[in-house]
């Protein structure tokens, strides 16, 4: 254990020995798997494997600690294949937890950035005009 000095105090740059059973403690402790059996669905806390994130967008539990977009899950399902990487899902409505397919479409990044663009250049001119 820590070396300490007369008054009680530990000494400065003593190395602490831990034994075999005190090291598993210590690695329990750093993953935070004291009940592995409270993990996932078994939790009490759990609330279906979904949340929504600081987004706005409805993510779904896909592996332990790995979660996917619910309109991209919809929209590769409707495919049969991954979504590519220029290809991003649009609302059409314009609400991201409004996942139903009639709501959903593919665009590549270009067309979805111009599109948003326009809509929030709309909005500031609509803005503007009614102050």
């Amino acid at each position: 254990m820590y070396k300490r000095n007369k008054k009680g105090q530990f000494v400065k740059g003593s190395v602490p020995t831990f034994n075999k059973e005190h090291k598993e403690k210590i690695s329990v402790a750093k993953t935070g798997k004291l009940r592995p059996d409270m993990e996932g669905e078994n939790n009490i806390m759990w609330k279906g494997g979904k949340y929504v994130s600081t987004h706005g967008y409805q993510l779904t539990r896909i592996g332990i600690n790995k979660y996917q977009r619910e309109n991209r899950r919809i929209m590769e399902g409707l495919l049969g294949r991954r979504l590519e990487k220029n290809e991003q899902v649009h609302h059409k409505n314009g609400k991201k937890l409004d996942n139903r397919i009639e709501n959903l479409e593919i665009l590549n990044i270009k067309e979805h950035t111009r599109l948003h663009s326009i809509e929030r250049w709309n909005r500031g001119i609509n803005e503007i005009r009614h102050d």
